[in-house]
């Protein structure tokens, strides 16, 4: 789970542990990233690119698409 510790002055600082922690080791080693930031960096890049609230990702031979649940969206 991922809590939002602190945002101050142009700083968000997330404690990461549990699975969203495993996860992050995971994604480190699996794709080589040097730091554990570097894969938060490579993330928000390719949610920015993004031209919709989806994302298509290719692996094992087809592609699947992508969007956030609905619990994790504000209300409309």
């Amino acid at each position: 789970m991922a809590i939002i510790s602190k945002e101050t002055d142009g700083e968000l600082l997330l404690k990461l542990s549990d699975g969203d922690l495993a996860a992050i080791k995971t994604i480190k080693k699996k794709w080589g990233f040097r730091y554990e930031a570097d894969i938060i960096r490579f993330a928000l890049a390719v949610l920015i690119k993004a031209d919709s609230a989806s994302i298509v990702i290719e692996g094992g031979g087809k592609k699947q698409k992508f969007s956030p649940a609905e619990s994790l969206l504000k209300d409309k």
